[in-house]
């Protein structure tokens, strides 16, 4: 499986401080594989199912691509900021109110297993956890960034469909009022004809009439 690296720039660091959308990060537990596991704690304001996309899209930029591990996602080898040293990240996402969520990060040394790990995740969260800390919460601002633009030109398209469809609407109905027009117009010709030979015919009825009674 590919390395990849996280890198986080002055200008990422100063872009995470001033838009990222996540309330705070912390320490905390989850429950993994029925045992509780030390675990650093992100807190955003994006619903879960953004949030869980957002990560895996910014994963695979990259270079790889998370495997679901027993309801979680699983990172292998991955080098985090100015860390020399990769880590294995095993993390989750779960609903915390309708528009917010939480992520759920246990951080090991590549290929140790949660369950009968020897390292300490308060000591490999000192240094990687704060280059995910770092990383993780400008990827999910410019993510939604990335969602709320095209859910915008989405609603465009829509509008615009539907604009385009009231304009052949008024075109059509337009062409049946010239049509219902050219129509009104016709019948009252045909009715002024139809009046001419009614008159005739009843000037030439009376006539007979009179012949008749001479």
């Amino acid at each position: 499986m590919k390395k990849f690296i996280l890198i986080v720039a002055v200008q990422l660091l100063a872009f995470c401080v001033v838009a990222q959308k996540y309330s705070r990060n912390y320490s905390g537990t989850v429950k993994y594989q029925k045992t509780e596991q030390p675990a650093t704690i992100f807190e955003f304001k994006y619903p879960a199912s953004e949030i869980e996309d957002g990560l895996i899209a910014f994963f695979k930029e990259q270079g790889i691509k998370p495997k679901e591990n027993k309801g979680f996602y699983f990172v292998s080898n991955a080098k985090i900021a100015t860390e020399s040293k990769p880590h294995d990240i095993y993390y989750k996402v779960e609903k915390d109110g309708k528009d917010a969520s939480k992520v759920y990060a246990i951080l090991t040394e590549v290929g140790e297993d949660p369950l009968t790990r020897t390292s300490s995740h308060t000591a490999l969260a000192v240094g990687a956890g704060a280059g995910l800390v770092a990383a993780v919460g400008p990827a999910m601002d410019d993510h939604d960034y990335k969602v709320q633009l095209t859910k915008q030109e989405e609603d465009i398209r829509k509008a615009e469909k539907k604009m385009n469809g009231l304009i052949d609407d008024n075109n059509q109905l337009l062409k049946k009022k010239e049509k219902l027009d050219k129509d009104i117009e016709q019948n009252k010709l045909d009715q002024k004809k139809l009046q001419e030979q009614l008159d005739a015919k009843k000037q030439a009825y009376q006539e007979y009439l009179k012949k008749r009674n001479e």
